[in-house]
This record gives structure tokens, sequence and C-alpha cells, in this order.
């Protein structure tokens, strides 16, 4: 169980009420938007898919040159930018009357929040090494999951009313707290600035896309959180298609989902604070979702109350392996990027995720819903091969960069003991 009132050390109050604020903005944007756009603004379900799509497609070319800017300029900067320029597109969202407006805001919006999701990831790497670091995201990231369940139990609420200004009070609720998230990031600055290590600076080797090994790693890791599109796409449409559970059941399992993650989020994480950890978590992470899918398979034959439990115990393996994936993630991009060029890397192993739910939806629609009686089991198969994969591809991101700081092209202190 997590304990909010003793957060682990490096972590300030600052901090703290920076992620509890931005997990609950993004409950609410989360579970809002879509309804927004649809009553207040007046678009069609069409219109939303393609200006998200376009907005999410530049958060994929521009996620690396975001992480240059971090190293060149530092994480304050850029994270501040990220924070309130949140806040001011939130503000801008009732003036959206047309697709071009539309288009226009949500692509600041989706540009700002990768600038605050990149510089907040680079600053822990300055402020935290590497033990501390891996405990410490995860604890944050309980922290964020929390307020994303108050945030989602608060839109629910504010919806019930169904009225114009419910929608707007929603809204500038979110431009609110991304300005109040904006104030708490200069406190935790300020806070953290004598945590701050002076890193010599390194001798630039060329861009993260010459590093195959850690790109490597960074796909193989965000194949691992394909339990993100199997949790919010496969799974409510496959208990809807091919199980007799009732609809509820969706619901339910989502906020299972939710509370486990907070609850264990810092148990399961232990143990992948050093690169050979973190190898075996993230294996893990691929034998629990392989487990998953078996399960979600049997609910095809089963029947009432069996059918409701397989899914939950479905669900829970999924959990496990959501929990383990970030963990041996968070450890992974931190401990083989290169000093000095952490934001570059860590944005470039952030697309492995992004590629992750580009792809996720129609592989599984496609083959484990599709291709019943065995296309659970064969999606099973390739995550046990990405288990067997996994030890491997992370140690020769190892040796690479072990011969890096051999070399002198990068700074020691990367690779944890």
């Amino acid at each position: 169980m997590v304990d909010y009132s003793q957060p682990p050390g490096g972590v300030s109050g600052a901090m703290l009420g920076r992620w509890l604020l931005n997990g609950v903005t993004a409950g609410l944007y989360v579970a809002g938007s879509a309804v927004f756009f649809l009553r207040y603004v007046g678009l069609s379900p069409r219109t939303v898919g393609v200006g998200l799509s376009i907005a999410f497609g530049l958060n994929l070319v521009t996620k690396v040159p975001f992480g240059r800017a971090a190293d060149r300029w530092g994480s304050t900067p850029v994270w501040l930018v990220g924070a309130f320029g949140s806040a001011i597109t939130y503000a801008l969202y009732p003036l959206m009357h047309s697709f071009p407006a539309f288009l226009a805001v949500v692509v600041a919006g989706n540009l700002a929040g990768s600038l605050d999701g990149i510089a907040s990831s680079r600053y822990l790497a300055e402020v935290m090494p590497g033990a501390a670091r891996t405990a410490s995201r995860s604890y944050l990231r309980s922290v964020a999951n929390l307020g994303m369940a108050v945030g989602t139990g608060v839109a629910g609420a504010v919806f019930a009313s169904g009225t114009r200004s419910s929608y707007l009070a929603l809204i500038y609720a979110c431009a609110a707290l991304s300005l109040t998230e904006g104030l708490l990031v200069v406190l935790a600055v300020r806070g953290g600035r004598g945590q701050v290590p002076v890193v010599a600076p390194m001798v630039r080797t060329g861009s993260v896309w010459r590093d195959h090994p850690y790109l490597l790693v960074a796909a193989l890791s965000g194949a691992c959180r394909l339990s993100g599109p199997m949790l919010s796409i496969a799974v409510p449409i496959w208990i809807v298609s091919a199980t007799d559970a009732p609809t509820w059941t969706i619901s339910a399992t989502l906020l299972a989902n939710m509370a486990i993650v907070i609850v264990a989020q810092v148990a399961v994480s232990h143990g992948a604070d050093t690169v050979a950890g973190a190898a075996r978590v993230q294996r893990l992470a691929a034998g629990t979702l392989a487990l998953a899918c078996v399960l979600f398979q049997i609910t095809q034959g089963t029947g009432g109350m069996v059918t409701i439990l397989m899914l939950f115990a479905a669900v829970l393996a999924l959990t496990m392996s959501e929990m383990y994936a970030s963990a041996a993630g968070n450890s992974l991009s931190y401990a083989l990027a290169q000093v000095g060029q952490e934001g570059e890397y860590l944005a470039a192993f952030a697309l492995g995720t992004q590629v992750t739910w580009a792809v996720g939806p129609v592989l599984l629609t496609g083959v484990a819903i599709a291709w019943t009686p065995i296309g659970w089991v064969l999606v099973a198969g390739g995550l046990l091969a990405l288990a067997a994969a996994s030890r491997p591809l992370v140690g020769l991101a190892e040796r690479r960069l072990r011969e890096a700081i051999a070399s002198g092209t990068t700074s020691t202190g990367a690779l944890p003991t």
C-alpha cells in the first residue's frame, strides 16, 4: 500500500502536488474532452478524430526535437513553457467554433503537453540518482493515477447535468489546474536546485537515431506496454462482442485497473533500479500480459459468473504487466541514455509507447478479436517472444553505453550498479 504521507527522498511537496494536479487534469480531459468537442463546440465525431490524429502525428515528429531543446536550454524553461502553454490552450477551448480553430488549439495543446512531459522526465534525471529515480517515478505514477481517478469521477459528476455551463466549468478547471501546475514547477525547481548535479559537457557523438541498440530497447519497451490499448479499446469490444458478461463489467474492470495501480505500483517496481533488474521486470511485463491474453481467450467459452471472474483475473494480470512495463521502462530509458543527451534520448524512448498506441488497436481488433478462437493466443505467443528478446537487447544497449564511457564520449555514472 502506498503511503502518501511519506514520499521517497527527493520528492518534494511541490513535486507531489504537480504530479497530483497533472493527474487530475488528465482525468478531467480524458473523461470530458470528447463530450465538450461534440456537444459544446458542435463538431462531428469524424472531425474530432481527424483533428486528434493530426495532433498526435505532430507529437511523434516533434518529440525528439523537444528533447534536444530540453538538453540545450535545461528542463526548467521547457517545463514552464509546457505547463503555462497548456493552461493557455485550455482557456482557448471555448473559442473554438470551426474545424480550423479546433485543429489549431488541439495541436497547440498537444505540443504543450509534450513539452511538459519531456521536461518533467529530464528534470527527474537531473535531480535524482538511478536507484532513487526508479522508486520516485513509481511513487509519482501512483500519485498521478490517484489524481486521474479523482478527475474522472469529477468529470462524470459535472457532465451529469448536461448543460453548456458544466462543459465550460470543466475546461476552465483544466486551465486553472495547468496554471497552478506551472507555479508548482517553479517551487519544485527552487526547492531542488541544490540537488541538481553538475555534469561535465559530453562530446556529442550524434543523434539518438544512430544509437540502434537503444532504439531497439525503446521499441521493445513500447511493445510491452500493449496493455494500454488492450484495456482501453480491445477489452471493452471483446466483452461486448464475444462474452456474455454484462456491460457494467467494462467500467468495473477499468476502475479495478486504476485502483490496483494506485495501491501497488511502488511495490511492483522494487528490483527495477538496475539494468539487469529492469530487464527481468520487463520479461515479467511481457509474460504476465501473455497470461492475460490466454485468460481473455478462455472467457469466450465460459458463462455467467465464471466469465466475470475470469475477466477480472485477466485484468489483474494485465494490470501487473502495465506496472512491470512502467517500472522497467522508467529505469531503462534513463540508465541506457547518453549523459548530457537525456532529453533527446527520453523523447526517443517515449516514441516506442506512442507507436504501440498507433499500431495496437489495429493489431488487437484485427488479430486478437477477429481471428477467434486463437487470436488472443497468437498475441500471447508474440509477447512471449518479446520476453525472450528482452535480456539480449538490453545487454546490447548496455555494452554500447559502456563502450561510449570507455572511449570518453560520454560521462561515467550512467549505468546504475
